[in-house]
C-alpha cells in the first residue's frame, strides 16, 4: 500500500481540536486543515448534525437486522457514522486491510499492491452491509498448508462449522415425478410438497439441508421460466 503513517487520536481535547471547522482556528502542525481526518463512531455523528441516512436505515421490528454507514467528506475530513459498531470495522477492513487480496493460501495467492497515493474525492454516499459468512472449503484433493491464517484473513469459517449444505432435495422429490431430476420443480405443490416433509425437522429445531442435487433438472411445469434448472 502506500507506507503512510497513521495517527490515532485519543486525547478528548486533541480531538476537540481536530474537529473544529474554520481556517482562523488554532491548530498543530498535525491538524493543519490539509491533513486528512477520518472521524468514526459517535464522533462521526455528532460530528454531522445534519439529518444523516444510515442511522435511518433500520426498519421498524425488522425480521433481519439491516447495517448501514454514511461516508461524507467535508474539505479534510472524512465521516463515518454508522448504524452499529460492526459495519464501521467492516468497512474499516475492507479499506485497509483488504487492500491487500488473499486469493488461496499460502505466500503463492497473496496480492498486496503498491500505491504511492491514495486519493479520494467528493464523498456522500450511503452503503448497506448485508450479513453474511463466508465459507472455505478445499474440496477432495486437500491440501491444509496455511488454512488457518487464510481463513482468518478472509473472515472465513470451516464447513464442519456450519449447518448441512450438501445434496439432499432427492430426498424429499424423489416420489414428485420421473425421478430426483425430472419434476415440477418450480410448481407451488413441489414447495408445498418439500415443506411438508421437512416441517418436523425444522420444527424439533434439526439442523439440515435443501441443497439442489449437483445435476440439471428438467421440469415441464406450465409456468416455469426454464425448461431445466
Amino acid at each position: 500500500m502506500t507506507g503512510a503513517k497513521v495517527f490515532i487520536l485519543s486525547d478528548r481535547k486533541v480531538i476537540n481540536g481536530a474537529l473544529v471547522q474554520g481556517p482562523t482556528e488554532r491548530r498543530s502542525a498535525l491538524l493543519e486543515s490539509s491533513f486528512p481526518l477520518l472521524i468514526m463512531g459517535q464522533e462521526a455523528i455528532e460530528a454531522n448534525p445534519d439529518p444523516q441516512k444510515a442511522p435511518n436505515v433500520p426498519k421498524k421490528n425488522p425480521q433481519l437486522r439491516t447495517d448501514g454507514i454514511d461516508l461524507i467528506r467535508k474539505d479534510h475530513q472524512f465521516s463515518w457514522p454508522a448504524t452499529t459498531t460492526e459495519v464501521t470495522t467492516s468497512l474499516l477492513r475492507n479499506c485497509f486491510v483488504d487492500g491487500g487480496r488473499w486469493y488461496m493460501p499460502t505466500d503463492f495467492g497473496q496480492c498486496i499492491p503498491e500505491q504511492a497515493e491514495f486519493r479520494i474525492g467528493k464523498l456522500d454516499v450511503c452503503l448497506l452491509f448485508i450479513l453474511r459468512s463466508p465459507l472455505y472449503w478445499i474440496s477432495w484433493i486437500e491440501d491444509g498448508t496455511g488454512v488457518d491464517e487464510f481463513q482468518a484473513r478472509k473472515m472465513m469459517t470451516g464447513r464442519s462449522t456450519m449447518p448441512p449444505t450438501g445434496h439432499a432435495l432427492g430426498q424429499y422429490t424423489k416420489d414428485l415425478g420421473k425421478g430426483i431430476f425430472n419434476f415440477p420443480i418450480t410448481s407451488p405443490e413441489t414447495a408445498q410438497h418439500i415443506g411438508d416433509r421437512s416441517e418436523k425437522r425444522y420444527a424439533d429445531g434439526e439442523s439440515f439441508s435443501l441443497g439442489m442435487e449437483d445435476r440439471s433438472y428438467n421440469s415441464d411445469y406450465p409456468s416455469s421460466p426454464f425448461e431445466s434448472a
